[in-house]
Order: C-alpha cells, then sequence, then structure tokens
C-alpha cells in the first residue's frame, strides 16, 4: 500500500498527452484520494494514483482539460443555474424553499446538478481554484436545504407534491445515486464533510427502503448509480451497511417479476450470462516523465528518474495497437507486447533508463456486422485511438457530403495543422464523386451509370467538428470497391 509521501508524477512536455495507464510495481499504486479509492480493496490488482500525481503541462489533453475548466465548466454552471433554460439549480431551490416556482426538466434534472459538482471537483482537485471551491460550496448548501428530513432528495417528486417511488420512470433512484457519487469524489479532493454528510443521509435512507429486500423497491433503480454509490460511500467512510446496500439491489436485481432486457433485470443479475439493456508500486518513490505527441503520432517515451530497482511498469497497449514495440534504452526487448493487454516490463531500473513505446498509426478503414444495416457498404475512418468524420466546410463547393465515395485502395496522408481547431492531424487523400442529379418529387427511378469524379478530401479528428459553423458531418461513408 503506498504510503504518504510517495510521489509518482507523468510530466508531459511538447504537444503531450497520456496514453499509457502506468501500473507500477509488482503489487499496485493505491491512492486514497484518486478517483476510486481501493486503498483497502483486497482483490484490486490496479489501484488509482492520487489526483495531484500527474499532470498534464501541454498538448492534446492538457488543451482538453484547460478548455473543460475554462469553457465546459462555467458553461453547464450557466445554463444549470438559468431559470429559463436548464432550471437544474432551479428546482432544487424550489425544493429547498429559497424560490418558489414549478418543476421544470426531466425526471433526471437533478443529476444535472450533482454531475457538474463531480467534475467540478475533479477540476478543483489539480486547479485548487478558489471561485470554483466557492461555487461548489454555494451549490452544496442549496442541495443540503432540498434535502428531506428523512435524507429523501428528489427535486422531481418533492417539487410536484407526488408519492415517492411510484414509477421506476422518475428515477429517483438514479439522481440520489450521483449525488452520493459526486459526494464521495468532493469529500476526497476537498477534505470536506458538508457533500458527504448529505450523501451518508441519502444513502441511510435507501438503506431503510431496500432493508430485507422489500419487494417494493423491485424495479426501482433501472441504472447502477445506486450499486456504484454506496460501494463509493463505503470506501469513503467504512461503513459496512452501505456495502450491504450495494448488494442487497444486486441481489434483488431480476430476482422478482415483470423484468425486462431493457433494464437489465428479466433474470436474476448475478445469474446473468449475457449484457443487455439501453445504450503501480509497493513501497518506494517512482518517478517518470513521458514526453510524445500521441494521439497524433505513436511514439511514446518514458524516462525514469527515481525508482526502486526491481519493480515492475505495466504498459497498456490499445486493443486497436497491432505491430507494437517496446524498447529499454533503445534497445528491443522480448516481453509479451500483445494488443488490448498490459506489457509487464520488468527491469532493474535506475536514474536516466529511458521506455520507448512504439505504436503504428496507419490510417485504416473499418467495417460494421453486416447485420448493422445503416452501415453495410460503408466505412469509418480510424487512426491510432482517433475515429475520423468528413465534414462539409472541406468540400468544394458544389460537392455534398452525400455525393463522396471512398475507393477501398485509398491511401489517406496525415498532416498536422497548427492552426487548425488547436492544432489536429488531418487526413488527406483522393475519394470519388456521384453527383446527384434532382430527386423532386421522385422516390425511385432506374439507375443511370456515372463516371465518378476524383475530389480531394480531407477528414477531421470525429471530437473537433461542429466548430466551424453551421456544417454537415459523416463518420460513415459509402465504400467503392
Amino acid at each position: 500500500m503506498i504510503k504518504k509521501g510517495d510521489v509518482i508524477k507523468v510530466l508531459v512536455p511538447g504537444r503531450a498527452s497520456g496514453l499509457v495507464l502506468l501500473c507500477l510495481g509488482s503489487a499496485a499504486l493505491a491512492g486514497a484520494r484518486g478517483i476510486t479509492d481501493t486503498t483497502s480493496s483486497p482483490y484490486v490488482k490496479l489501484k488509482s494514483v492520487d489526483f495531484d500525481s500527474v499532470r498534464w503541462t501541454e498538448g492534446f489533453w492538457a488543451q482538453r482539460f484547460k478548455k473543460c475548466k475554462e469553457v465546459t465548466l462555467p458553461h453547464l454552471y450557466k445554463l444549470a443555474a438559468d431559470p429559463n433554460y436548464g432550471h437544474a439549480l432551479t428546482n432544487l431551490r424550489i425544493a429547498a424553499g429559497l424560490e418558489e416556482g414549478e418543476f421544470a426538466g426531466t425526471h433526471w434534472q437533478d443529476a444535472w446538478v450533482y454531475k457538474w459538482l463531480e467534475a467540478a471537483a475533479a477540476a478543483y482537485g489539480v486547479t485548487k481554484d478558489a471561485h470554483l471551491d466557492k461555487l461548489m460550496d454555494g451549490t452544496i448548501d442549496v442541495i443540503a436545504k432540498a434535502q428531506q428530513d428523512d435524507g429523501y432528495i428528489a427535486s422531481q417528486i418533492t417539487v410536484r407534491g407526488w408519492k415517492r417511488f411510484q414509477n421506476p420512470h422518475h428515477h429517483e433512484c438514479y439522481t440520489m445515486g450521483h449525488l452520493i457519487t459526486a459526494a464521495c469524489i468532493h469529500h476526497r479532493i476537498t477534505q470536506k464533510t458538508n457533500f458527504l454528510d448529505v450523501a451518508r443521509r441519502t444513502a441511510d435512507y435507501l438503506c431503510e427502503q431496500f432493508k430485507g429486500k422489500n419487494p417494493r423497491m423491485a424495479h426501482f433503480p433501472r441504472n447502477p448509480s445506486v450499486v456504484m454509490a454506496a460501494v463509493e460511500l463505503y470506501r469513503n467512510t467504512g461503513q459496512q451497511r452501505y456495502l450491504e446496500l450495494a448488494n442487497t439491489v444486486i441481489d434483488m436485481r431480476g430476482a422478482f417479476p415483470n423484468g425486462s432486457d431493457l433494464s437489465q433485470d428479466r433474470v436474476p443479475l448475478r445469474k446473468e450470462r449475457e449484457v443487455v439493456g439501453h445504450a503501480v508500486f509497493y513501497n518506494g518513490e517512482f518517478k517518470l516523465r513521458q514526453e510524445t505527441d500521441y494521439p497524433w503520432h505513436g511514439t511514446v517515451h518514458l524516462a525514469v528518474e527515481k525508482a526502486p530497482q526491481d519493480r515492475t511498469i505495466n504498459l497498456r497497449i490499445p486493443g486497436w495497437a497491432e505491430r507494437a514495440k517496446l524498447l529499454i534504452n533503445g534497445k528491443p526487448v522480448r516481453f509479451d507486447v500483445q494488443p488490448g493487454t498490459y506489457a509487464c516490463v520488468a527491469h532493474e531500473w535506475s536514474s536516466g533508463d529511458e521506455i520507448t513505446l512504439q505504436l503504428s498509426m496507419e490510417a485504416r478503414l473499418l467495417v460494421a456486422h453486416p447485420k448493422v444495416e445503416e452501415a453495410r457498404n460503408q466505412v469509418a475512418v480510424v487512426r491510432g485511438p482517433i475515429v475520423y468524420c468528413l465534414e462539409s466546410v472541406d468540400l468544394p463547393e458544389g460537392v455534398k457530403i452525400s455525393d463522396v465515395v471512398i475507393p477501398y485502395d485509398i491511401t489517406l496522408r496525415p498532416c498536422f495543422d497548427e492552426q487548425l481547431l488547436g492544432g489536429i492531424t488531418v487526413l488527406q487523400g483522393q475519394a470519388r464523386v456521384f453527383n446527384e442529379a434532382d430527386w423532386l418529387h421522385q422516390l425511385y427511378r432506374e439507375l443511370t451509370p456515372q463516371e465518378p469524379k476524383k475530389v480531394a478530401i480531407k477528414l477531421i479528428p470525429y471530437y473537433a467538428w461542429a466548430n466551424r459553423g453551421v456544417s454537415e458531418m459523416t463518420v460513415w461513408l459509402p465504400l467503392a470497391r
């Protein structure tokens, strides 16, 4: 188990981002302030590091984090607090008696606020932003006032004056589960108990409702948030009753009649055999510096700055990474490097050692299962971990997305464009165009032979689309064999 004062840092200079999940040590690396606290879980093999053990300095993930902190979190809070748009915080303020009004939004609107708090806490764990801390405290104060005396909290019910647990679609357990999980993360990062106190009262209320496998509650946790929340609260507090709550909900899942595959409760969950439903070091100090242009390039350098001599480093090899290569101090190693596994690198480490992971980054065409009818005879383009798309703003005037066809032997050349969308690698190549004739007042017509024309295309990462004005986009493109 990691001790106070143990450190792991991954410093990422250059256009860098995280690739590998580093699992250091023959046992595990543990963090009491990680996203998931499994420091006391006897059967867990891999354990998360503390929030402040890793920093993105520049590059892909640093840009994503910066945007989340400076744009996404403030924007989502603004929407949640807007009574004319999100109304999520307004619902809780009404439930708290802080203002008058009617409930608005979905049955799971409260979860918007709880998920925002979880994300805000994670950002605060890195930035220690005093304004964000104050905003969280103010929001938690509203939630605490909205909570009923017995621990129940669900503004979609209390504001409307409805009876509790009348319909599983009202999502009471779902929203309370997200409250508890968010509170656990908030407590681990801030060490404050204001939100955790609310969560414990909520969990105690749920313990009473599910006590004795109450058949009235059989179908109410339609989503697994209560199970995950109860486990996390057990990890935070050490209180056995919360772990028993999680087990009770699991035992009840599918054990009562009238379940369905939609909610994965048609058969007892512990007997389920298919997924259905809707959509490290032990002691010592290990310090690494990671340098990479991933996900744009496939080479990852890890420099050992401090390390016990006989520790194992486990590098995650992505499932798509065929022909991955691993080198120590520039020399190939014989460790098994298979896609979708961990490469266990055992070595007598010393300061200055270098590990290099080389991943093949060719653009690839993916096809869907033939029974996915809407994707039949179409391909998606991926490169490394990135899914690409075609956006209409990158096509010549007069060419529509629906006109473009991808040759089966297309050559797609990667090109890093530092000025485009914050700096991205685009894929360029020659496609074909079949210009559609006018279909006005026609549903069917005879096929007319047509010679395709060549067209230069530029594909961008899917995550980056819809940032250049109104446009059309597609991931799946017709294939010309």
